[in-house]
């Protein structure tokens, strides 16, 4: 089933100007974020074929028949892979292609790095037999998996909740290790072991993928359009930086780092 989203919706008005209704074929999902910009808009949405914007046509305006059309000037193809698509392009969402260093697309990549070196962390866990960081690292990956349909499908993302800790609890408790694991905010370091480097490694990862996030949501002068993806990676973390402090001081069911 295709899906009209507000990043297509705003993607025709910047390449096509104003228009006062789209039409789009039926049975095509619509997203909240998509049905509130064209209600602000008061842009009228019609289930039909064919699909795409329309504009009135101004009055008096003379209608363009065969000859004009006939007479415009062909468009240069596009080299085209096996399934008629660009090779340098891919679908952002539906019909909608867009060149593959689109910010969305650069932050899908580094989402699917996440999960992959989350995996690795959680692979190894598992073999040094740290049950419950292997189960916490589990956690995290059902999270990011969730984010990442939440992006594709553009749907809200749940609240975050790990390890029993909501957004308030994950910022608090990673900002004073002290106080909740008794230890002080420590670097990694060789000596902390191998565990403590694979959590060091996802924890930079997310900070990165925070970075391509607010790259592909950012909006000039007003509030990214998914502040909810961008806040999430942001208390994703504060989650690592718990586990690694855990780790650190044995507590949370996780064995003390060192060699």
């Amino acid at each position: 089933m295709a899906a009209l989203t507000e990043l297509e919706l705003r993607q025709m008005l910047r390449e096509r100007g104003e228009f006062d209704s789209i039409t789009v074929p039926p049975g095509t999902l619509i997203t909240p974020a998509a049905r509130q910009f064209l209600q602000e808009r008061r842009i009228k949405l019609i289930f039909g074929e064919p699909a795409g914007p329309s504009t009135s046509p101004p009055a008096g305006a003379p209608a363009p028949d065969a000859a004009q059309a006939a007479a415009a000037p062909a468009e240069a193809p596009q080299a085209a892979g096996p399934q008629g698509k660009p090779e340098e392009m891919t679908h952002l969402r539906g019909k909608l292609l867009v060149p593959k260093s689109h910010p969305r697309i650069r932050l899908r990549g580094k989402l699917d790095s996440l999960e992959a070196y989350i995996l690795l962390a959680q692979n190894h866990a598992h073999k040094e037999g740290l049950a419950e960081l292997d189960r916490n690292l589990g956690e995290v990956l059902d999270f990011v998996r969730k984010m990442v349909r939440a992006e594709v499908m553009d749907e809200p993302l749940p609240p975050i909740q790990l390890f029993g800790l909501d957004d308030a609890q994950l910022r608090e408790r990673s900002h004073h290790p002290q106080k909740y694991f008794g230890v002080p905010h420590t670097p990694p370091a060789v000596s902390h072991g191998e565990m403590m480097l694979w959590l060091n490694l996802v924890r930079t990862q997310v900070r990165e993928t925070e970075l391509a996030a607010v790259q592909a949501f950012w909006r000039e002068g007003e509030l990214p359009e998914r502040l909810d993806i961008i806040q999430a990676l942001n208390r994703l973390s504060s989650a690592i930086w718990i586990l690694m402090m855990q780790y650190l001081s044995g507590k949370g069911g996780t064995a003390g780092g060192g060699r």
